[in-house]
């Protein structure tokens, strides 16, 4: 009954997103709430964004019920609650930031909060090893989650790259989550919501997701990766997101090596200089398909082989992001086209 359950909901949440967000398209354009083309982004024309305000309530109030029926969700046990409500919290956070625009310090400050507050209302019980600290661990966690809070906001830079990495790192968690127990029921609902998104944010996109949007699903994936961690699949969950962590963990460090404010938004990443040498961003996109499909087949298999699961995903991910970057994926196209003609 769980299973249907999560079946029906996920149908409801693919549903109302698309159509919310259909709706929302014209009302976000005549209040001018738009992204406009500039040096920092990889569009040229103006696309309203806030696909959020419908994906988050739709979403939440899906996982809401699953909670009230008694679904498994995915979510670190014992603080599905909570988990909820802060995802919740910090999307209204970054809906006002939308809205009004807070200053970096301030919405920092704010997101590093609430993630302490959902870390400290998981359970004792739950640890990641017992070699850690109880109190180092509880960082750890938490340092984990606002960096990929933040690393899902940065990454959100071009068509259909954050609803596709979604749907594949939810299909990941999925393939490893269920054969520990019931087929949980947030992984299903982020793969129903990005569709309903993705249907309209593949490129050319006709709306983009907005903070609140990329803030909330970002938390979500990031939560469900500390549960995974939490029942013992610590490589698991370091495979699936490779390429998000390799990306922005390299291009901070290049930025700052460089003295440049890093908290401050950027077109630095691999995907970007790809997509500014003339790569379409559904060419980009897919390319990254691939680096999540052998990062979904390593997740599956660390459980037997951890160690070289998560080397081999990192080394995926560091070619990707070096091809994407130096602009040897472009010799590749230009070779293959070459042979064909």
């Amino acid at each position: 009954m769980d299973q249907v359950n999560a079946l029906w909901l996920s149908v409801a949440a693919f549903a109302v997103t698309w159509v919310g967000i259909r709706n929302l398209i014209p009302v976000l354009t005549r209040r001018a709430l738009l992204d406009l083309p500039d040096a920092r982004r990889n569009h040229e024309t103006p696309v309203p964004r806030g696909a959020g305000f419908a994906l988050v309530p739709v979403s939440a109030l899906c996982l809401a019920i699953g909670l009230v029926l008694g679904i498994p969700t995915g979510l670190p046990a014992a603080s599905e609650v909570s988990f909820l409500a802060i995802a919740v919290a910090l999307a209204l956070v970054s809906a006002f930031d939308d809205l009004v625009s807070l200053r970096a310090a301030t919405r920092f400050i704010a997101q590093a909060g609430l993630v302490a507050l959902a870390v400290a209302s998981l359970p004792l019980s739950l640890n990641l090893s017992p070699a850690l600290p109880f109190f180092v661990e509880r960082f750890v966690l938490w340092f984990f989650l606002l960096g990929f809070v933040n690393a899902y906001n940065f990454m959100d830079g071009i068509d259909g790259i954050t609803g596709v990495t979604t749907i594949a790192i939810a299909i990941g968690v999925l393939l490893v989550a269920t054969p520990l127990g019931d087929l949980p029921l947030l992984p299903c609902l982020l793969i129903a919501a990005s569709l309903g998104f993705l249907l309209h944010n593949w490129h050319p996109a006709r709306i983009f997701l907005g903070d609140a949007g990329s803030v909330f699903v970002g938390f979500c994936v990031g939560s469900l990766l500390v549960a995974l961690a939490l029942k013992g699949e610590i490589a698991a969950a370091l495979i699936l997101p490779a390429y998000y962590l390799t990306d922005t963990g390299l291009t901070l460090l290049i930025r700052a090596r460089r003295g440049e404010r890093i908290w401050l938004a950027h077109s630095e990443h691999a995907y970007q200089k790809a997509v500014r040498r003339g790569w379409k961003h559904d060419q980009v996109v897919l390319a990254l398909t691939l680096n999540s499909l052998f990062c979904i087949a390593l997740a599956v298999i660390s459980t037997r082989a951890p160690y070289a699961a998560v080397v081999a995903a990192y080394v995926s991910s560091l070619t990707f992001w070096v091809a994407l970057r130096q602009g040897m994926v472009d010799a590749l196209a230009f070779r293959l086209s070459a042979k064909r003609k």
